[in-house]
């Protein structure tokens, strides 16, 4: 079964091992947050370029040609700072530019950035 096949038919796509130990402890490294629950990751930063140069990239390519990211939240699941939030699917993506299309709906701007609701 493929990424592709798995983020069809269980809504999601799970990569194994798709870092080191080490790279795991870069990566909780650069995004350490204080007491802050969570936090937008601007690009660039050392966050971000970390997770564009990581290995497991190719694998993503591999079942989706082109893809790049576009947006990196972070967030600490410590109970010393963590919320309390039911599960949920964000379905937000962020855009360059604000472009009005059937399907996205509630337009929002964070952090300077235009987001858009994806109705499935």
């Amino acid at each position: 079964m493929t990424l592709r096949d798995d983020l069809a038919n269980q809504g999601r796509a799970w990569i194994r091992s798709a870092l080191t130990h080490d790279e795991l402890n870069q990566l909780r490294h650069l995004a350490e947050l204080g007491q802050r629950p969570g936090a937008r990751v601007p690009k660039p930063s050392p966050l971000f370029e970390a997770l564009e140069q990581a290995d497991f990239k190719a694998q993503l390519q591999a079942s989706w040609p082109g893809t790049r990211p576009l947006r990196l939240l972070s967030f600490d699941k410590a109970g010393s700072v963590n919320w309390g939030l039911p599960w949920h699917q964000d379905r937000v993506i962020s855009v360059a530019e604000r472009h009005d299309r059937p399907g996205y709906l509630n337009w929002s701007q964070k952090a300077g950035v235009w987001h858009q609701f994806l109705r499935l």
